[in-house]
């Protein structure tokens, strides 16, 4: 009986050993399972965290970026596209096969450099094409100079001068053909040879124009020297400046665009922006 009662007990206790064991694994691998689950959210907060720094780091570059670019120094330049009625007689007679510097157009264009373009109503009439071109690219700006480049004041450079009877009728032909050209309403001008007096400005702006002059002279009127172009504009060259050069090539501007060619890779090296008259 005893050894009956015995056997009894050992396999109970046997049976209560087995459960325990049991209860003890699935607790174990409960807790395995909670662990990995961290981990694997721990992980993901990670890489949220890391691409979000990311992005904010690239957010933070690029405003930086833009911020470089808005500070940087602008400045302006200006070209005169001239034509009297002797450079129009010359034009047509053969004496000059043209008044128009193309290869100075195409190195502003290949350089990404905005200018304003300031030009006569006989240059426009004598190529129309390339007016309305110009003033289809967004590089460029065109504002008048006049009708046919005569001086409004006397002793202007050699001009010959209009009377004052022929100011308003000049301003107003030269706005009317180069809006008929270009399709656009023209409002700058710069006067022949930069030359006027106040009741000339007075005029200006009873037309609805906005004069512009200059403040730094490149000195490529005539001149055969590119390196004393070139000198003249890297040496004062400053924030804000409106630079005058000339657009006919030929014997009026013959080495404009041999020193643009060195000027424009030496402002950019300088930090200098392009912009146009307007923008200043």
């Amino acid at each position: 009986m005893f050894k009956k009662y015995t056997s009894a007990i050992l396999l109970f206790i046997l049976l209560v050993s087995c459960l325990a064991f049991l209860i003890s694994v699935k607790k174990d691998s409960n807790n395995s399972i909670y662990h990995d689950t961290n981990t694997e959210i721990s992980y993901k907060n990670t890489i949220t965290s890391s691409t979000k720094s990311t992005e904010t780091s690239s957010s933070s570059e690029s405003s930086t970026s833009s911020s470089v670019e808005d500070l940087r120094p602008k400045i302006a330049f200006t070209f005169d596209a001239d034509m009297t009625p002797y450079m129009k007689k010359e034009l047509d007679t053969g004496k000059i096969t043209s008044w128009y510097d193309k290869a100075l157009i195409d190195l502003l264009i290949k350089e990404n450099v905005e200018a304003t373009i300031f030009i006569t109503g006989l240059w426009a009439e004598s190529y129309p094409t390339v007016t309305k071109e110009l003033s289809d690219n967004p590089l460029f700006e065109i504002g008048s100079h006049s009708y046919k480049h005569y001086s409004f004041t006397k002793d202007c450079y050699g001009l010959p001068n209009l009377k004052d009877s022929e100011k308003e009728g000049d301003l107003t032909k030269s706005v009317n053909t180069l809006k008929e050209i270009t399709g656009k309403d023209i409002t700058l001008f710069r006067f022949p040879g930069g030359c006027r007096n106040k009741s000339d400005q007075d005029l200006v702006t009873k037309l609805g124009l906005k004069e512009v002059y200059w403040t730094l002279v490149s000195g490529d009127a005539f001149n055969k020297n590119e390196n004393n172009i070139y000198s003249n504009v890297i040496k004062k060259a400053k924030a804000n400046d409106i630079i005058v050069m000339h657009l006919n090539g030929a014997t009026s501007s013959p080495k404009t665009y041999e020193a643009m060619v060195k000027i424009i890779p030496y402002l950019k090296e300088k930090g200098f922006r392009f912009v146009k008259v307007s923008e200043l």
